[in-house]
């Protein structure tokens, strides 16, 4: 009969107990990070959520686990989300075109235990949310965009519109369009084209009416504004954006020539009146300058017409004044100093004459005289002088005599 060693027994259920111990440990606690959030089924089917980081008893539940935040990418960008490939959504457009739209939106998940338990049985996995709520959502809400403009106008002047109507129909619904038929012009040929549109329905105030509401809201995920970062075209479209960008740039070109032959003009315009204006105010500025100067020349021949009127005042009152002295001291002495003097002139006129004289003055004969012809004579020299010098003294009215 075999015989159990008690020892070895008890040895080998510590064994078996430590292994038990050891596979059971990692369900009965688990630790929750600060990024995530944690939903735990417990045998019994109970579902409890952890939002708060630490440990947390499992007691031999199924743990799931969310990030609090995550970014999903529809990137045709092997840098942004998926690196296995192109993310992007394709659109259309209401001229026939299409396109990948690739961006990137950020999502957190619901705090409230209900709204994580609910996203939990429906999708149960962070995959799930992401690849059967956040793109099919997306998808749906960037065709409605799409198709509400051209591949032309989403290309330029409509681009803006793209991230704002994902946006806005990711937060409140995508949007009820309808079908309408207009003339537009083809960017193109410029012609006038029928074509079918796509509009928005809106309500009586003009609101865009919502073909249903936000699915990714009404679970209570909250989302960041959506970000575009490229638009990528069949080849066909990328053609008529590259022809429509030249065309648009030989009118930018056209238009930018008009513009500065505009300028030129003006300038031009402007520089002729600048020239003209400083030729006439230089002009005028010279017949300022010969007003001046002939105002001054005026000025001059008045001064000196009026000082040429007081010279001849002047000169008439010395004039006057000395005619009027001469014919005083005149008066008084009979012009005693002329008469003197014209009585010397004449004498010795008198005098040169004799000297110069040839030949006798006189007869040297003379018959019948009683004196013989003596110096008081009259037929003598003297004698001569002498009448000459009483007819002169009478003639000037002088009396030689002295008197007594």
């Amino acid at each position: 009969m075999l015989q159990i060693n008690k020892g070895s027994v008890l040895g080998f259920g510590a064994i078996i107990i430590g292994i038990m111990f050891a596979v059971m440990i990692p369900k009965l606690v688990e630790n929750l990070d600060a990024s995530e959030i944690m939903v735990i089924q417990y045998p019994m089917g109970e579902l409890k959520v952890f939002t708060e980081p630490g440990p947390q008893a499992q007691w031999f539940g199924t743990v799931t686990k969310y990030p609090r935040r995550d970014q999903y990418s529809f990137s045709a960008a092997k840098d942004q989300g998926a690196t296995t490939g192109d993310q992007s959504i394709k659109t259309g457009f209401n001229d026939g075109g299409t396109g990948h739209i690739s961006g990137v939106v950020s999502w957190e998940m619901p705090l409230k235990p209900d709204a994580v338990i609910r996203l939990h049985k429906e999708y149960g996995s962070f995959k799930a949310i992401d690849q059967q709520l956040i793109r099919p959502m997306l998808e749906k809400v960037i065709f409605s965009a799409g198709a509400t403009m051209s591949s032309i106008e989403s290309s330029s002047e409509r681009k803006p519109e793209i991230p704002q109507s994902i946006d806005d129909q990711l937060q409140n619904g995508p949007y009820l369009t309808k079908v309408a038929v207009a003339n537009i012009k083809d960017p193109m040929t410029g012609q006038m084209k029928t074509v079918k549109t796509v509009q928005i329905a809106t309500d009586d105030h003009d609101k865009p009416i919502r073909a249903s509401a936000s699915t990714i809201k009404e679970y209570g995920i909250t989302l960041s504004p959506v970000t575009v970062n490229d638009i990528v075209y069949e080849e066909s479209v990328r053609n008529q954006i590259a022809e429509r960008q030249k065309s648009t740039q030989a009118v930018q070109l056209s238009q930018a020539a008009a513009i500065k032959a505009t300028q030129d003009t003006i300038t031009t315009e402007q520089q002729g009146r600048a020239s003209a204006a400083k030729a006439k105010w230089t002009q005028e500025t010279e017949n300022a300058k010969d007003i001046a100067l002939a105002e001054k020349n005026k000025q001059v021949a008045l001064l000196n017409a009026q000082a040429a009127e007081q010279y001849k005042k002047r000169m008439i009152l010395e004039g006057e004044g000395d005619g009027a002295k001469a014919r005083l001291i005149m008066q008084a002495n009979g012009a005693l100093e002329q008469k003197l003097a014209t009585y010397k002139e004449v004498n010795a006129l008198y005098a040169d004459a004799l000297a110069k004289h040839e030949g006798p003055l006189v007869p040297s004969t003379i018959i019948g005289g009683s004196n013989g012809g003596g110096s008081g004579s009259p037929n003598s020299v003297t004698g001569i002088m002498d009448m000459f010098m009483v007819k002169t003294a009478k003639e000037l009215g002088l009396d030689m005599s002295m008197k007594k």
